[in-house]
């Protein structure tokens, strides 16, 4: 990470979540290891959002054998607009 893509901000956290943190970061700087976690959430997130838009893309199919975008299909434009 270089810091000339990054913006500088200050949080307040629990005294709770700042134990947990420090216990579990060792020699990471805190802000570092903050950083990497909310990485990961959002990664999370990202794969989350791939599987669901595949499970719908996949009952869709299912459903309309004549594929999305059929002019009976109305629920294939909100899936297209969820993988925007």
């Amino acid at each position: 990470m270089s810091l000339k893509n990054s913006y500088p901000i200050g949080i307040s956290l629990p005294k709770e979540i700042i134990k947990k943190i420090d216990a579990e970061r060792l020699d990471v700087p805190r802000s570092r290891y903050i950083l990497r976690l909310i990485e990961n959430v959002y990664r999370e997130e990202k794969k989350n959002i791939t599987t669901d838009n595949k499970r719908q893309q996949k009952l869709l199919q299912q459903t309309n054998p004549h594929g999305a975008g059929h002019s009976s299909d109305q629920s294939a434009t909100v899936v297209e607009l969820r993988t925007t």
